[in-house]
């Protein structure tokens, strides 16, 4: 839901609010979530989530309050009665706490507030009425200390006085996105939620009221069963509409739930049915006409209702709370929603006036009744009589309670909503005459005396009855271009009022005074002023001026300039001052001349500007003023004051305002002009003249006398003057960005409106970009979410809270028409619009399109921002150096500049002349004005051009993911059915359906798909790209033709010889642009292809002029295709037109050598045939580096199938495309070879084919993979579509082993581009290329990379392949773990690269083979490198047959004395001297060194000495049934766990349960930090056990981890239940157990980070019951009780809850059990009456920082036990145990001596508890805490210092036994000293001894 602010900052002061919060007032419609707000506050309040200052937050319901109306009380005992818990709180107590005092549903009260009551109450003790208590509270006189917080509907909201408000909030309910959220997460089935959301958007009533949550719930329930059953006829399209289907799908849910009878038709509705609704009929009507929308028992029995038959019609009446305090069991109901209360009294009043109840109708319509009645019986009114009577008593309702009951009255009178409530309303005279006549009542009504807003329910009621003919009206007058000639009736003004205020396009201005009608009727049309940024008022009789106020205050205001031109009285200026004082006022320009103000009204006027720094011109012309220049003079010297005009003429100013102003004037220094003409000012005229003179006046223009104006002689110093410049650049920068063309160069649209958020995510995919950017949008695709740091495009410039250095320049990547330029213009319109980056002072928007048209000139920067930006042409160098600048340059890879950045040419100086290429590297590398951000924005293809060094910050805008294709869709059109059906038509093509992540392809794919499905279009739906913009080219032309030439529509098959002749021009600038590698280009491009400019714009949709530079200097334009892809299919055309019309010319400059060709099949022997020339276009973009021609040759097959051909109706001439021809060209792509070229680029021969609609390959391949025979040979074709479907897979490959593909040499290199989707990879003996290489690295850079086993061995990799591999190797991203390169051909230099590359990222791998490799003495030395690097962890290296010499052994000891982590070591079949045999068997058998395993000649020799490693240790680990070693942590300040591990070997930590696998010695540090919901929700994940931080002083240490859960054994065998989130700063990733025991899930540790135990939602469902625990703490004594805390938690909750009870004493008790999540249980204890709170309490899982109390037992003092019992909700015991309570009581510390403090000693001696826990003691205390006790028994001389020496030098276990055996020795004064010792050193181990 939206807040204006969000709940829980209620009171936090804004940092410009000087004042403290003392109290809030909420307001929000019924149903909207104000309780929710109250409730969710609270919640997090008693969670310790939030406020945390506020001691003591008490909620109080009016609904309860109004159960002691009218009795006394205090508040003090207001509080106890209400709130139990509080019952032992004192009125000092009180005093102390901070309190936060919240009173809900302030609509809902029966009290009466009287503020203007002057009984004051300021004792919490002192006795009074409710109401008096109240109004004394909100006022502050009783504790005024507290806080206060109210909630209301706005209805009630003005019972409290703005004075006793210092914050006013509004819950808005839910947004448009919300709404769909809420109807998407309701339901599974994604169809039904968009016909359901479809349906909503398509009335726009409906669509409103689901801001209102309950409002939700009733459509979803009406919807949701209407259409999942067989249910006939349209459905609802109004309100009164789904309220009746909504009666009848309740009453159906009742029977179902009660009666167990079958199914029946809703309509039935029986006698029993109408009866009970009729009553609950009578109860809504009578309630609601004392506004009432509660009720107790009383009330249901005066209308005939038992409790019971309420309630099972429990989906309208609710029993909404039962009180549990003792002094009242007086239940409240309400209806679930005041709008169902509404449409039920309604439908009893219709029914009362159908049965003749004339008793109810007089009391109802009062002295209305007899009135004007046209019916033909005279005693009886006729349908459209009574409906105008309660019209207009509804009209009279000052805060319109009865507008929605009366709406509904409408809406039943017809006759579809009678029969749909079958027989509930009777029978009424509802002919077609009689409801036309009610229809025309309402048309004619008058409302005079009503609020303008009031007057809107007519038209409301006119909806409701079906008829549009209003809406319809005045739709066509708004679009109108005469608006100021048509008269506007009364009756019609607040229509368009209401259309306009509600419009999303702000209109510039509203002018009443042009308005052709009546001054009632201006007084209609004020509302629109809510929606306008300026509005003339004229003088007009009565106007709504809280209107006028309300539009100054709403959020966001658009109002900048309000001209009045009324008399004002003293209220309406009060009202007026109201919306300027309020914070969202952004009012520049008041213009009031003429209004009669008097001293009061000027009065209140300044006040309210005085806190105004918006306003900058104030005109008060022609009011009598008089002396009020005193309060002028105010207003002039406040700080805040920002005027710059003030008008003051015909004021009748006397001698002494003038002598004020002048003072004001010496210090204020905005003010530039004041008229004060028309004013007999005398003398004080002179003194401001020479005020005017005066250096330090900063006055310019002063009017005096006659209107003389009389402007400054000197020189004025301006503060102002940079910011009226950057005021001026905003608003001309606001023009620029407001508006946006989708394709057509006119149709402009509301950026604001259509702006879909993309996807930008933080850091790029490091790929090299070898392929077609299509291409690249298929791998970017199947990205998760998951893996990416999602970013706002306002926040780019943000640091990360764990990025130290800011932000200074950012480079944005994507591919083109992705929105990069989108969000540029966004983010610059938000800053301009000051709603977004507003610490910068000055952004400058820069496109490398413009910078193009100065290349090789010079220029200064400063001259650059005023040629390109003339609002800035008065800013000075000086100026420019204070102001927080952004440049933005957009479209790096459209600049035609040479940035060359080895160029050290320094420019430091904006005035400095330079070649633009020169300034643009200095500003980037931050040379040349170094406080600047810089934003770059550019495809990848160009972002090389930056060098790393010089960005702060990479960013890839990635489009649209899925959902917000979806919502592009949806908001582009108001059918919601036709977006639901293009949507559909998308996702059924996944060629489509990726390309929609480029907006721009939405937006062609909308215009074809749009117009294919709202015209009569026959033939299927386009299916590929080629079909797509075929289709596009024809809407395009057809659009072309109603625009200009104004003909009738044509079939858009119809191309003319003009249309054809114009695209070909078109065709022809695409091609030759295409082939140069330019996408924008200029006039004279165009006429070199013989392209009139007029021409190329007509066809705005496929060419459009994208700017013109206002500059002087330039007047040259620049032209580009709408996208990309647009001008690769209009090349295409171009080239098939050439090819068809046999222009060799360019075919031969096309296809160079590959012509001629020869063909012995064609007759002709000079020309090659159709498949012949694809073939040869096919083989030329297969040679493009970087594949830009890839799309554009698909585009060239698909047209040459005779289906696009004809539906280009000649445009591409008449090709050879009989199918044995197509047939051919398909069996050519089949065969294509490309053994040249990256198999990552042959993929693109498979969507040829696809374009040429040949499935046969896919097809294949999915029989292929379904079949799991590996043995059938595949085709080179076979493999690229294989090849393709693996790596788009969303499952990751296993194993991918190319030699179990039959296929040829070739084909197996198509298939390497899986190796991006794979765990492991045996590339093996394929001949692997440079090409390859490139391939396999991009899998190792790819985001996530998958690839954790690479086999490359026997290939002859060269430098340049081994250079290609390393780059993927020394990638971030690779988490490679074993690299085999055996026989390799591996080179000096390719092992230089290869060992720099493992040296920069060498954390991952374990195992490397290098072994047939002439790697000789020169790699070897590379390779100590690596290997005593301190981040290698290598642990197998193979080294087999290497040539290595005498050298390269010593390299290799060398290395392996100080590398830990080396195991195995293989150097067999190397020519190794003697000497250096003995010197590596040495150092096997060496301690220091942890070779285990070594392999020389032949021979494999192990080490005869145990040696500790990681693998073992897991192996033994694993073997080991003996329980892990138990350890007590010692706890750090920081609220961590801290452990010195001794060795390898299992750890349990005593604290947590958590187990640590361990290599070796480390110190551990871990703790237990909060989860981030949001993360686990979106991987289908809950959490299941704490989330551990773990920290280690060596990594490497830790091997495994053993997470401790909580499942019962059932739960256990669900596999995929439980498993590991490991989260990252990359990310957050799943871990699978390696095993999970009955109490333990285990897991490998990659490294350390967060760690915590998951379970998924879904399964979660099944086994809902897990093992529990119950844990009590007694709290220390009061005067009378204690109290007893228990907590329900489950198995493996830390034992920190522990620590988190302060003084409380934990008891120790059986405390296993087993609960169930989500149920309810409850404690009960013998003996009774001890109160225990809370009676029931639902178990959830928690595993937060704080755990509080489940339940608290009030225990007597001095009873020494209880019995203690947990029953479920059923009354089944859980849980059940004898407490004993003497034993654990602790005396209140504020009774006991402070010597006695420390410890509370038992009636054992401590010796002999020593004794008990002696063997506990030895096993689990820690070296650190074993360290601090010796020191401190020493120090308190219980032991000797060589008594301290003999146990410090023994080992852990034997040190421990030695110091607890010699201090219990000494005796029970000794042994206290260590338990209180270990008291203070670890409370922890000290408890679990239970020492206490």
């Amino acid at each position: 839901m939206t807040l204006q602010s969000s709940s829980r900052t209620s009171f936090k002061a804004l940092p410009d609010q000087q004042t403290l919060i003392r109290a809030v007032l909420t307001n929000g419609v019924a149903g909207v979530g104000k309780t929710v707000s109250v409730q969710k506050f609270t919640l997090d309040w008693a969670e310790g989530l939030g406020n945390q200052d506020v001691s003591l937050v008490i909620p109080l319901s009016f609904r309860e309050l109004n159960l002691i109306k009218g009795e006394q009380y205090s508040l003090l005992r207001l509080l106890h009665v209400f709130h139990p818990t509080l019952q032992k709180v004192t009125a000092e107590q009180l005093a102390g706490c901070k309190v936060l005092l919240i009173f809900d549903g302030l609509d809902e009260s029966r009290l009466s507030l009287d503020f203007r009551n002057n009984e004051v109450v300021s004792d919490v003790s002192q006795q009074s009425s409710v109401n008096v208590l109240l109004t004394n509270l909100i006022r502050g006189k009783l504790l005024p200390s507290a806080l206060v917080w109210i909630t209301s509907r706005p209805a009630a909201a003005n019972q409290i006085p703005p004075e006793c408000v210092d914050r006013v909030t509004e819950v808005r309910g839910f947004t448009d996105a919300q709404k769909e959220e809420y109807f998407r997460r309701r339901s599974s089935d994604e169809d039904l939620s968009s016909r359901i959301i479809s349906q909503i958007k398509s009335s726009r009533s409906l669509h409103i009221m689901c801001m209102i949550p309950v409002f939700c719930w009733i459509t979803a329930a009406v919807l949701d069963h209407m259409l999942t059953t067989d249910q006939r006829g349209e459905l609802p399209q109004t309100l009164t509409d789904m309220y009746s289907h909504f009666l009848l799908v309740q009453t159906k849910r009742k029977k179902q739930k009660y009666e167990e009878g079958h199914e029946t038709s809703p309509q039935q509705l029986t006698e029993a049915d109408r009866e009970l609704l009729l009553k609950l009929g009578r109860l809504a009507y009578e309630h609601l006409e004392k506004g009432d929308i509660m009720f107790y028992q009383e009330d249901l029995q005066r209308c005939g209702l038992g409790v019971t038959e309420a309630l099972v019609h429990s989906g309208v009446c609710t029993e909404i709370f039962k009180r549990e305090s003792v002094i009242f069991q007086k239940t409240v109901y309400c209806f679930v929603h005041l709008s169902i209360q509404e449409f039920l009294a309604a439908v009893y009043l219709l029914h009362c006036y159908t049965s003749r109840d004339t008793e109810v109708l007089k009391d109802f319509l009062q002295g209305d009744w007899d009135d004007d009645n046209d019916s033909r019986d005279q005693d009886y009114p006729s349908l459209d009589v009574f409906l105008k009577r309660a019209m207009e008593k509804s009209l009279r309702s000052r805060n319109g309670h009865l507008d929605l009951f009366v709406r509904s009255l409408h809406g039943l009178s017809l006759e579809s909503n009678q029969s749909l409530l079958g027989g509930l309303l009777g029978r009424t005279d509802n002919r077609p005459e009689t409801i036309q006549r009610a229809i025309s009542n309402l048309k004619k009504m008058r409302s005079d005396e009503d609020s303008d807003e009031r007057s809107l329910n007519i038209l409301h009621c006119l909806t409701e009855m079906k008829d549009h003919s209003v809406h319809q009206e005045i739709t066509e007058f708004l679009k109108s271009e005469n608006k100021s000639e048509k008269r506007l009736s009364v009756k019609r003004c607040p229509a368009p009022a209401y259309r306009l205020e509600m419009s999303e396009e702000v209109l510039d201005e509203l002018d009443l005074e042009k308005s052709k009608t009546s001054e009632e009727g201006r007084r209609r049309l004020t509302p629109a002023v809510r929606n306008c940024r300026k509005a003339v008022i004229p003088d007009s009789g009565f106007l709504d001026w809280e209107v006028v106020a309300s539009a100054l205050k709403s959020d966001p205001s658009n109002l900048r300039e309000l001209e009045l031109g009324v008399d004002l009285q003293d209220s309406e200026v009060e009202q007026l001052s109201s919306g300027l004082k309020s914070p969202n006022c952004r009012l520049k320009t008041l213009r009031l001349r003429s209004c009669s103000l008097s001293e009061i009204s000027c009065s209140a006027l300044i006040s309210a500007l005085k806190s105004n720094i918006h306003l900058r011109e104030l005109d008060l012309s022609s009011n009598a003023l008089q002396d009020s220049g005193e309060l002028l003079r105010d207003l002039l010297e406040s700080p805040d004051c920002r005027l710059e005009t003030l008008s003051l003429r015909w004021c009748s100013l006397s001698e002494i305002s003038c002598s004020a102003l002048a003072s004001a004037l010496k210090s204020n220094i905005h003010l530039r002009e004041l008229d004060l003409s028309e004013n007999a000012l005398q003398d004080s005229g002179e003194l401001l003249r020479d005020l005017l003179e005066s250096p330090d006046c900063r006055l310019e223009t002063l009017r005096i006398r006659g209107g003389e104006t009389i402007t400054a002689k000197i020189q004025k110093k301006s503060d102002s003057g940079l910011q009226k410049v950057l005021d001026e650049h905003r608003l001309s920068l606001r023009r620029r960005c407001e508006r946006v063309t989708e394709g057509t160069d006119k149709s402009e649209t509301l950026l604001n409106s259509i702006f879909t958020e993309l996807y930008i995510t933080q850091g790029q995919s490091e790929e090299v970009n070898t392929q077609h950017e299509v291409r690249q949008l298929e791998t970017a695709s199947k990205k998760k979410p998951l893996h990416d740091t999602p970013i706002k495009c306002q926040d780019i410039f943000k640091a990360s809270p764990d990025q130290q250095t800011p932000i200074r320049a950012v480079l944005t990547n994507g591919v083109a028409g992705v929105g990069k330029t989108f969000s540029v213009q966004k983010f610059t319109l938000d800053w301009a619009e000051g709603l977004g980056n507003q610490d910068v002072s000055l952004v400058i928007p820069l496109s490398f399109r413009e910078l193009n048209l100065i290349k090789g000139e010079q220029y200064s920067l400063l001259r650059l921002l005023h040629v390109f930006h003339p609002t800035l042409q008065k800013v000075t160098a000086e100026q420019l150096a204070v102001c927080k600048v952004l440049l933005i340059f957009d479209g790096l890879d459209e600049s035609r500049l040479s940035l060359d950045f080895r160029n050290n040419e320094v420019v430091s100086d904006v005035s400095q002349q330079s070649s633009v290429n020169v300034l643009l590297t200095n500003l980037i590398r931050g040379k040349l004005l170094p406080s600047a951000l810089v934003w770059i924005t550019s495809r990848p293809a160009a972002a090389n051009q930056i060098p790393p060094e010089c960005v702060d910050r990479v960013t890839e805008v990635r489009g649209f993911t899925d959902a917000q294709k979806e919502e592009y869709f949806r908001r582009r059109s108001s059918d919601e059915d036709l977006s639901s059906r293009i949507i559909s038509h998308i996702k059924s093509s996944r060629s489509l359906h990726i390309m929609c992540m480029i907006p721009v392809f939405c937006w062609i794919t909308a215009a074809v798909l749009d117009h294919m499905l709202t015209t009569d279009q026959r033939g299927e739906l386009p299916q590929t790209l080629t079909d797509v913009y075929s289709h596009f080219l024809l809407v395009q032309t057809q659009r072309k033709k109603q625009k200009y030439e104004e003909g009738h529509e044509t079939s858009p098959q119809q191309l003319t010889e003009a249309d054809r002749e114009l695209l070909l021009k078109l065709g022809r600038l695409a091609f030759e642009h295409l082939e140069k590698g330019n996408i924008m280009f200029y006039q004279e491009d165009l006429q070199r292809c013989g392209l009139d400019v007029t021409e190329a714009l007509v066809h705005s949709g496929v060419c459009t002029e994208i700017f013109k530079r206002e500059s002087v200097i330039f007047q040259k334009t620049v032209y580009c295709f709408v996208h990309l892809s647009v001008q690769e299919f209009l090349a295409a055309v171009y080239l098939l037109h050439c090819y068809t019309n046999r222009d060799t010319a360019v075919l031969k400059d096309f296809l160079k050598r590959d012509w001629p060709y020869e063909n012995s099949k064609n007759r002709d022997q000079d020309y090659p045939s159709l498949d012949v020339f694809l073939k040869g276009a096919m083989k030329k973009s297969l040679q493009s580096r970087n594949g830009h021609l890839d799309l554009f040759v698909r585009f060239l097959h698909g047209l040459s199938l005779e289906s696009n051909q004809r539906l280009l109706g000649g445009l591409l001439g008449r090709t050879d495309n009989r199918p044995e021809t197509i047939q051919r060209a398909i069996n050519n792509l089949k065969k294509m070879r490309s053994d040249e070229v990256s198999p990552g680029r042959s993929i693109n021969i498979l969507y040829c084919l696809t374009d040429m609609k040949d499935l046969s390959v896919n097809q294949e391949i999915t029989e292929f993979l379904k079949s799991g025979n590996r043995s059938k040979e595949l085709s080179m074709i076979h493999c690229s579509a294989l090849a393709d479907m693996l790596q788009m897979s969303e499952e990751v490959l296993d194993e991918f082993d190319l030699k179990k593909y039959k296929t040829s040499a070739e084909g197996k290199l198509r298939l390497i581009p899986a190796v991006r989707n794979c765990r492991k990879a045996k590339l093996t003996d394929c001949k692997l290329s440079e090409a390859e290489c490139e391939v396999v690295a991009s899998a190792l850079k790819s985001d996530p990379s998958h690839l954790r086993d690479l086999d490359l061995s026997h290939n002859a990799l060269e430098d340049s392949g081994v250079e290609r591999l390393s780059s993927g190797l020394k990638s971030p991203n690779c988490r490679l773990e074993t690299l085999r390169l055996e026989s390799c051909s591996l080179s000096e230099i390719s092992c230089s690269v290869l060992a720099s590359a493992l040296k920069s990222n060498p954390s991952h791998l374990r195992d490397l083979n290098l072994s047939l490799n002439d790697l000789q003495d020169s790699g070897v030395e590379l390779l100590r490198d690596l290997l005593e690097s301190p981040d290698c962890r290598l642990e197998t290296l193979r080294l087999s047959c290497c040539r290595l010499s005498e050298i390269s052994c010593s390299a290799l000891i060398s290395a392996l004395k100080s590398n830990i982590h080396l195991r195995e070591l293989d150097l067999s079949l190397n020519a190794l001297q003697d000497s250096d045999e003995k010197l590596l068997r040495d150092l096997l058998e060496s301690p220091d060194c942890r070779l285990e395993t070594l392999r020389i000649r032949k021979e494999t020799i192990r080490a005869k000495i145990q040696k500790t490693c990681v693998s073992d240790v897991e192996q033994e680990v694993k073997t080991d049934t003996k329980a892990p070693e138990s350890f007590s942590p010692e706890h750090t300040t920081e609220s961590s766990y801290r452990f010195r591990c001794p060795g390898s070997g299992a750890f349990q930590c005593a604290s947590t349960g958590l187990v640590f696998v361990m290599a070796q010695e480390a110190e551990l540090l871990y703790r237990t930090v909060p989860w981030d919901e949001s993360l686990l929700q979106s991987a289908g994940k809950q959490a299941a056990g704490p989330l551990f931080d773990v920290k280690s002083s060596d990594e490497a240490a830790v091997c495994q981890l053993r997470l401790p859960h909580s499942e019962t054994e059932d739960a256990l065998l669900l596999d995929g239940l439980l498993s590991v989130v490991h989260i990252t700063e990359e990310g957050l990733s799943i871990l699978e157990p390696l095993e999970i025991t009955h109490t333990h899930v285990v897991v490998k540790v990659p490294h350390l980070s967060l760690y915590g135990l998951v379970c998924d939602i879904l399964k979660r469902v099944l086994f809902l019951r897990i093992k529990g625990q119950v844990l009590l703490f007694l709290q220390p004594p009061g005067r009378e009780d204690q109290i007893l805390d228990v907590f329900l938690l489950q198995k493996n909750v830390p034992k920190e809850v522990v620590k988190q009870q302060g003084r409380a004493v934990h008891i120790k008790i059986p405390r296993d059990c087993e609960l169930e999540l989500y149920k309810g249980y409850s404690v009960h204890c013998d003996p009774e009456g001890f109160h225990i709170q809370p009676e029931r309490q639902k178990f959830d899982s928690s595993f937060g920082e704080d755990y509080n109390p489940t339940f608290q037992v009030f225990v007597k003092t001095g009873t020494e036990r209880m019995d203690l019992k947990v029953k479920d909700q059923d009354g089944n015991v859980v849980w059940n145990c004898l407490v004993p309570l003497e034993e654990s009581r602790v005396p209140s510390e504020s009774r006991v001596p402070s010597e006695s403090r420390v410890l509370s000693e038992s009636r054992v001696p401590a010796d002999q508890r020593l004794l008990s826990v002696r063997t506990e003691f030895i096993q689990r205390v820690s070296p650190t805490i074993l360290n601090d006790l010796l020191d401190k028994l020493f120090e308190s001389e219980v032991i000797s210092e060589s008594e301290m020496t003999s146990a410090r030098t023994k080992p852990q276990n034997a040190g421990a036994r030695e110091v607890v055996d010699v201090v219990r020795n000494k005796g029970a004064a000794a042994s206290r000293v260590l338990i209180n010792a270990l008291r203070e050193l670890d409370p922890y181990l000290y408890e679990e001894l239970n020492l206490s």
